[in-house]
């Protein structure tokens, strides 16, 4: 299904890709829907106006904020 839209033009590669990541990670964490839900959103959003880049920038977004999170007031 990918391949045909990629092949059509309707979307890139990296859509596709980042679409097919989030999709597997719902089945990972099946409580946190939700939350898979709007970070599927927002990587498609990046990655339709800014391609590759946007899902670089979406994941480093990501880990600088997983990475200053606190968990029970330790750092």
């Amino acid at each position: 299904m990918g391949e045909a839209a990629v092949s059509a033009g309707l979307v890139g590669a990296p859509m596709v890709i980042t679409i097919a990541i989030a999709a597997v990670s719902e089945f990972v964490v099946p409580v946190q829907n939700e939350v898979a839900s709007v970070l599927r959103i927002i990587f498609l959003i990046l990655a339709s106006v800014l391609g590759a880049y946007g899902i670089a920038l979406g994941c480093v977004g990501t880990l600088i904020h997983l990475a200053s999170l606190k968990s029970f007031g330790v750092a």
